[in-house]
């Protein structure tokens, strides 16, 4: 037969004290891995004052915008270069898709034209 003494917790013995070790935290630094793509070729002086524009905003090189890469900061850096493209060229999403290789769908939901885009498009007009 069993019997039950008591029905509470028994913590396990302490460990012996470890000395703790003071770490500074490191700021996280973006790494990119080398990419080589095909550069789009420049339409106009406008287009390539757009490009050095963000990449001199965004420290980023040609590959690394063209690039099927996800990392956030390309990401928002190609997000911004379709707006401004939109805005100041007046090219349309299947223009701005076939451009970046990607599908309309996707630049639409980047320029806040899709009806359940996270960005709407008037929030990009407020630079």
């Amino acid at each position: 037969m069993l019997t039950i003494k008591h029905n509470r917790y028994v913590p396990p013995p302490p460990k012996a004290a470890e000395p703790k070790v003071e770490r500074k935290e490191k700021e996280p630094e973006l790494y990119i891995p080398p990419i080589t793509v095909d550069k789009p070729v420049f339409v106009s002086e406008k287009m390539e004052s757009i490009h050095k524009r963000i990449m001199e905003k965004h420290n980023l090189t040609m590959d690394q915008l063209f690039a099927s890469i996800r990392i956030k900061p390309v990401v928002i850096a190609r997000r911004e270069m379709m707006n401004l493209i939109h805005r100041e060229m007046g090219w349309g999403p299947q223009r701005i898709g076939n451009y970046f290789k990607m599908d309309i769908s996707t630049v639409q939901h980047h320029l806040g034209l899709r009806k359940r885009s996270k960005f709407k498009y008037g929030a990009f007009n407020d630079d």
